[in-house]
């Protein structure tokens, strides 16, 4: 009984979390969140936390939504993985009568009135690697990859995986499809201590008071069952404002500069879901990507180098000071440097994730370094009159990965640059300042190396800040190709070919 308790209580812990990450969106920038509702009955079983938009917010299937509906379902355990069978089991949502795609197919068909709505299942449970699911739910904004699931005949896996499905709704596959594609997995989506820290970064930026670390309980989960209580479910910012201030949890928001950001880059939705609300304009590179991998290497040169180009052309101006947050490839970070380098008279302050919450790193100052900020390794290649090869490690040593990958291709290598901080980690770049000052150290170096008519071959596991300053002092390197690591392929040296530099049409 005890276990079952906390179980329910924890769960509870988790929605309220939830909630209040999305009630911190009110008060961003430029939001387009206009209520935040918690427990509203108008669609049963995704009434956990309910979004509206005002103008109503772009999809990411290229339509527009005006509502987002949340269904939590939190675990207390990760002892299990879901699978696809998983939604069609009233068990894996705590129901005895109704599943999950079930209670999917009557809130479509409840909103179609309505329309723009969309049906999100936000769970810390993993997809089973094994199951079709996995290779069904995009890794960036969990919605499902239906050409894979409709395409296939009918003899096919897919093919009795989608029949067993709309046997399951009593609805013809055009009418699964259709629901189907209102719908969106949030898989992995973090423990309660992660809720936590994510929702500490947003409270501050959104002029609420944040937890204390050592704190054994919330104020805010504490908040979001009063008023449940008090039976007000639906919530404007001025009613938050209000709300938080007769419960001492309201601070004031901090200055716009200290947070926030004017331009975005992404080229995936993990964590960069609600772009639009932090940024005046965003470029999104999502449609170009299967997950991480992009759909065709051709791509990098073909669309996304002149996308990128183009967008920072367009949204800066001479003599202009400009906030950038890029939630993107390494390539992307890299290139956006690229485009607006030193000569671009153009002041860019970089919003970067740190493990501490959201910083902004101004790098118009290079810090002074140690005379061993840099540990240079030299490993040679097998032609003499060869390319030139840079494994950077600032979070963590590549040279393994890049070894492995220059072993089985066919590149001609004179040899490897290897590069890494006296102390790799996600906090080798202090801020701004050092990134420049690192970015400057490193350059040097490369041009010692660096042989006329050679392509620099670019190998990195960095911070994206620390990327992106790298790419202001690029240029003068000459050609280079930045490559992209596999993470989900668990092969050693998954590395393929990102964008080149210099890309066409550079300003």
């Amino acid at each position: 009984m005890a276990r079952a308790v906390i179980a329910r209580t924890e769960g509870d812990d988790y929605q309220a979390r939830f909630f209040w990450l999305q009630i911190c969106r009110l008060f961003q920038p430029h939001t387009k969140v206009a209520t935040v509702g918690y427990e509203v009955a108008e669609v049963k079983s995704f009434d956990d936390v309910v979004v509206s938009y005002c103008p109503p917010s772009n999809d990411d299937r290229g339509g527009v939504i005006a509502t987002d509906y949340f269904q939590v379902k939190f675990h207390v355990s990760q002892n299990e993985e879901i699978q696809f069978d998983s939604l069609m089991n009233p068990e894996f949502i705590g129901a005895t009568k109704f599943s999950f795609l079930q209670r999917l197919r009557d809130a479509y068909i409840n909103t179609q009135a309505t329309g723009g709505c969309r049906f999100t299942l936000v769970t810390p449970w993993a997809l089973d690697r094994d199951d079709p699911l996995s290779r069904l739910v995009n890794n960036n904004a969990g919605q499902l990859h239906l050409n894979r699931l409709f395409e296939p005949g009918a003899r096919s896996k897919m093919g009795a995986l989608r029949r067993k499905a709309a046997e399951h709704l009593e609805v013809d596959e055009d009418m699964l499809c259709r629901i189907l594609a209102s719908m969106r997995v949030r898989y992995s989506y973090g423990s309660l201590a992660d809720l936590n820290d994510r929702l500490n970064d947003k409270l501050a930026l959104a002029g609420m008071r944040p937890m204390e670390n050592t704190a054994s309980f919330s104020p805010y989960d504490d908040l979001a069952r009063k008023l449940l209580q008090s039976e007000r479910q639906v919530f404007t910012a001025d009613e938050i404002k209000e709300i938080c201030e007769r419960e001492g949890l309201w601070v004031g928001s901090s200055d716009p500069s200290d947070g926030g950001a004017d331009l975005g880059i992404r080229s995936f939705v993990r964590w960069a879901e609600y772009m639009e609300d932090d940024t005046d304009a965003v470029l999104d590179l999502v449609p170009h990507f299967d997950g991480r991998k992009i759909r065709d290497a051709a791509l990098w040169d073909d669309q996304v180098a002149p996308q990128v180009v183009q967008f920072l052309e367009t949204s800066t101006r001479l003599g202009g000071s400009y906030k950038l947050r890029v939630d993107a490839h390494t390539s992307v970070a890299v290139l956006s440097g690229y485009a607006l380098d030193t000569k671009a008279g153009v002041s860019i302050s970089l919003v970067q994730k740190t493990r501490s919450g959201v910083e902004i790193w101004d790098t118009e100052q290079p810090a002074s370094l140690p005379s061993r900020e840099w540990e240079f390794d030299w490993i040679d290649g097998k032609v003499p009159d060869g390319d030139l090869a840079v494994a950077v490690g600032v979070t963590h040593d590549v040279r393994g990965d890049v070894t492995t990958y220059l072993g089985r291709s066919s590149m001609p290598i004179r040899g490897t640059l290897v590069a890494t901080p006296p102390r790799a980690g996600n906090t080798a770049v202090r801020d701004g300042p050092h990134a420049l000052a690192l970015a400057q150290a490193l350059v040097a170096e490369l041009r010692e190396h660096r042989m006329s008519g050679q392509t620099v071959h670019l190998f990195m596991a960095a911070p994206n800040g620390f990327s992106f300053v790298l790419g202001q002092h690029l240029r003068p390197i000459g050609p280079a190709v930045v490559y992209e690591f596999d993470f989900e392929s668990g092969v050693p040296g998954a590395y393929e070919a990102g964008v080149t530099l210099p890309p066409a049409h550079i300003r």
